[in-house]
């Protein structure tokens, strides 16, 4: 907490604004986290980037709640007033206006891309070209990891089939997150021929890619 009040105190001392970017993503078990980030000039000129929230997100996590959600972090940070720049969350814009928070050239810059979401959408529509091989690899490793006997049952394949790296273990991805589905990916490309005898041992199986996938 004292680490949290002198920060505070800095925040507001300084006589820069304060832009602010986020990160909101979920868990492999489903549980959604959300990460406020300050990045600021203090008075000796230095660029400071300060995580001022990190905490569960519950759902829905769409842009009204997440503009209520940052609106709080704010309201307690005492920095709503001091808000130059904002990454991606444009619904928050509207509350801030209408709290007559002075946002600059009338809010033109307020509102800012987020490269990596752009970057992450440039990839989604890529993948379209190979979005069934991708949803049978996704349910792979679910239905593998979906319960002990299974697991146990792929083992025995990895036995069989002989020679198998095992050093990296079934990766399952976030599909919003390109660089998970290139952890999957890159993870389930050692397990190949390991399916492939999965399939012919487990009859339940019925999602290993075919050859050309």
């Amino acid at each position: 907490m004292r680490e949290k009040e002198k920060l505070k105190e800095l925040m507001v001392r300084i006589p820069s604004r304060i832009s602010l970017t986020y990160d909101l993503w979920t868990t492999c078990t489903t549980k959604g986290y959300i990460c406020l980030t300050a990045h600021f000039i203090d008075t000796n000129w230095r660029l400071n980037s300060k995580i001022l929230n990190f905490c569960h997100m519950p759902p829905p996590h769409i842009g009204h709640e997440l503009s209520k959600k940052i609106l709080d972090f704010l309201i307690d940070w005492g920095t709503k007033k001091k808000i130059f720049s904002w990454v991606v969350q444009e619904h928050l814009k509207s509350q801030l206006v209408l709290q007559n928070n002075g946002l600059l050239c009338d809010e033109d810059f307020f509102h800012v891309n987020c490269s990596t979401h752009v970057l992450n959408l440039i990839v989604k529509e890529r993948q379209k070209v190979c979005s069934k091989a991708l949803e049978k690899i996704r349910d792979s490793v679910i239905y593998v990891r979906g319960s002990e006997s299974r697991m146990k049952k792929f083992k025995e394949c990895i036995e069989r089939v002989g020679g198998v790296d095992t050093s990296a273990s079934l990766c399952l991805d976030v599909p919003t997150r390109l660089n998970s589905t290139y952890l999957m990916l890159d993870s389930i490309i050692k397990y190949r021929r390991v399916f492939c005898s999965l399939h012919f041992h487990d009859e339940n199986y019925t999602y290993c890619p075919s050859v050309e996938e």
